[in-house]
């Protein structure tokens, strides 16, 4: 084997050995990202979740409040027909007196 050879094969192992390093950084770059991304959509299913927490929350909320002024509404208008039967009975006194 001539020496040109010889250079010509070692710079041909110097540039595999350097592809197999790229290769294996490539690998553990994808390894990380693929735990990044194991990660995040995890972190989507929590979100989700406490999305769906808060809108039922939400409509729990909502419907209490819709009956608490149904109640303030039936109070309120009974207090107004008390009112308005006291006045009739006046009135009726008044016209028996």
């Amino acid at each position: 084997m001539t020496r040109d050879e010889e250079q010509r094969l070692n710079e041909f192992g110097a540039r595999v050995r350097t592809l197999i390093m790229k290769y294996r950084q490539l690998q553990e770059d994808v390894s990380t990202l693929q735990q990044r991304v194991a990660q995040a959509e995890q972190a989507a299913v929590a979100a989700k979740a406490d999305a769906e927490q808060a809108r039922e929350e939400f409509e729990r909320l909502k419907v209490a409040r819709m009956m608490s002024i149904a109640d303030g509404d039936i109070q309120e208008a009974r207090a107004r027909i008390d009112k308005l039967v006291r006045r009739v009975d006046k009135c009726i006194a008044l016209l028996g007196a």
